[in-house]
């Protein structure tokens, strides 16, 4: 479900920018549009399946990108600690793709 919102919002955002400049009415702005979306789909899909895995971002393994371990799940206010280790986890909380809280 959450890719058709993404998918969604990004043609929406695409729609916006195409019609903001229909008949050059504003021709004198430049806009870009980067999907991220693509990007981190790229990277994800290349972690899971072990291959073709950019330099950036190997690092990255698969544990750290499906599963959290539960000592750093509920970390609250401690983003200033984005290095720690804790010794009850495989991997130190800044080797995961994402976290959130």
């Amino acid at each position: 479900m959450w890719k058709t919102n993404v998918k969604d919002f990004n043609d929406a955002i695409v729609s916006m920018v195409e019609g903001f400049n229909k008949d050059n009415a504003h021709n004198d702005a430049t806009f870009f549009i980067f999907d991220n979306n693509a990007l981190f789909n790229q990277v994800l899909n290349a972690i899971n399946d072990a291959k073709d895995v950019p330099d950036q971002t190997k690092v990255y393994q698969k544990d750290t990108v499906f599963e959290i371990c539960s000592a750093y799940a509920d970390h609250g206010d401690s983003l200033a600690k984005i290095d720690q280790d804790d010794p009850s986890c495989k991997h130190s909380v800044n080797e995961y793709f994402w976290l959130s809280g």
